[in-house]
C-alpha cells in the first residue's frame, strides 16, 4: 500500500503528533519518594524477592533474584542485591549470576520526611 501526500497522511500525522503535545513530563525531587530514604532498623532485615522477562517468538529471558538489606547500626543500611539471569531459545537454556550489587546506606537527613 502506497501512502501519498493527501489526507489520509495528514491524519496519522496529527494521530501521532497530538498525543505527544498532551504529554507531561515526569519530574522528581527531594525527597524522591519513590525510594526509601530511611535505612532499615538496627538489626533488622528486609528481603525483597524481583524478577522480569521478556516473551519472543523463539523463547524468553529474564531476571529473578533477591535484595537483602539489613541494619547492623543505627542509621546504617548494607544492601546485597543477589541476581540469577537465565534464557531460553532454539532448543538451549541457559541461566548464570547476573550482576551482585553490594551498597551501604547511611541516613542523615531522612528523619525530617517522616
Amino acid at each position: 500500500m502506497v501512502i501519498k501526500g493527501g489526507m489520509h497522511f495528514r491524519k496519522i500525522r496529527l494521530a501521532t503528533i497530538i498525543p505527544t503535545l498532551w504529554a507531561s513530563t515526569a519530574s522528581a525531587g527531594p525527597p524522591y519518594l519513590t525510594d526509601d530514604p530511611a535505612p532499615t532498623d538496627t538489626r533488622h532485615w528486609e528481603i525483597y524477592a524481583f524478577g522480569a522477562g521478556t516473551k519472543t517468538t523463539g523463547g524468553f529471558d529474564g531476571v529473578v533474584g533477591l535484595d537483602l538489606n539489613y541494619g547492623p547500626i543505627n542509621d546504617v543500611q548494607l544492601t546485597a542485591t543477589l541476581p540469577v539471569e537465565f534464557a531460553h531459545g532454539g532448543g538451549v537454556q541457559q541461566s548464570a549470576v547476573g550482576d551482585v550489587e553490594l551498597g551501604m546506606k547511611y541516613g542523615f537527613a531522612y528523619k525530617d520526611l517522616e
